[in-house]
């Protein structure tokens, strides 16, 4: 319900639509691009640098956030993933775990938006929220191995959030929510 609601609500420029193909590419800028394929249909897709952010607040840690946000509903739960894309996975990946972490204010204001807009139609709705960290290399060394689909590495705690590890330039949906 939720996604179906944003989509609405948000302007075509922060939303990224899924090709014919069911699959859509997610790019930042002299980062990296990721192929996510087998997209549901029903799917709503942000890009969360195209969202905006508070006027007010000083530049820095306040303003971090993921780079998109998918939301989709299935047997009847909302469900919100956060990802992240980093050209290289390390052992730290404490900046990318910080964006993934501080962007889930910007999922209770557009829920509460949302709330409001919808006269509580959406009252205490329980979201369940997933992280994911995606990179297509390893480390900064010469990577040399060859890049497969879908190979997710251990998930990480990160100031109380689960990070999944995911590393490749092409993955399928399931793999940003199944554990």
């Amino acid at each position: 319900m939720l996604a179906t609601h944003l989509k609405n609500m948000l302007a075509d420029k922060a939303l990224v639509s899924p090709r014919k193909d069911g699959s859509t590419v997610l790019r930042e800028k002299n980062v990296m691009e990721l192929e996510v394929a087998d997209i549901p249909s029903d799917i709503t897709i942000i890009n969360m640098r195209r969202i905006g952010s508070l006027s007010g607040v000083k530049e820095g840690e306040w303003k971090q956030v993921c780079d998109y946000l998918f939301l989709f509903e299935e047997e009847g739960e909302d469900y919100a993933v956060f990802v992240e894309l980093k050209k290289t996975l390390n052992e730290e990946n404490e900046k990318g775990m910080e964006q993934l972490r501080r962007s889930l204010p910007f999922l209770e204001y557009l829920r509460s938006v949302c709330e409001i807009h919808h006269s509580g139609e959406s009252t205490k709705l329980r979201i369940i929220v997933r992280y994911s960290l995606v990179g297509n290399q390893i480390s900064e060394r010469l990577d040399k191995q060859h890049v497969k689909a879908d190979y997710a590495l251990p998930s990480k705690n990160h100031k109380g959030i689960s990070v999944d590890m995911l590393f490749g330039e092409r993955i399928r949906f399931r793999s940003l929510i199944d554990e």
